[in-house]
C-alpha cells in the first residue's frame, strides 16, 4: 500500500446552486470539459483536487494522486 488516500465529497447549496468555493494554492486551474460539464482540476496543501457541480450539488474528488489519475478517474464515472 502506497498510504495514499482518496476523498470523494458531495455538499447540497439549494439555495445557490453552482458557486461552489475551494481553497487552492498558486498553480494554475485547469479545467476539463466532457459531455458538457466542466470539471476543475487544482491543487492545495500539497493535494490534487478536481470539483463540479451538477444543480445545487457541488462534487470533489480530492487525493495526493496526481491530476492525470484524477482526470482518469473523472473519465471513468461519466
Amino acid at each position: 500500500s502506497s498510504g495514499e488516500s482518496l476523498w470523494f465529497t458531495v455538499d447540497y447549496y439549494p439555495e445557490t446552486p453552482g458557486l461552489p468555493f475551494f481553497e487552492k494554492d498558486g498553480k494554475e486551474v485547469e479545467i476539463l470539459s466532457i459531455d458538457g460539464q466542466d470539471y476543475y482540476l487544482f491543487s492545495n496543501l500539497g493535494k490534487n483536487l478536481v470539483a463540479w457541480n451538477s444543480g445545487p450539488l457541488i462534487c470533489s474528488i480530492q487525493s495526493e494522486e496526481s491530476r492525470r489519475e484524477l482526470k482518469r478517474i473523472v473519465r471513468s464515472i461519466n
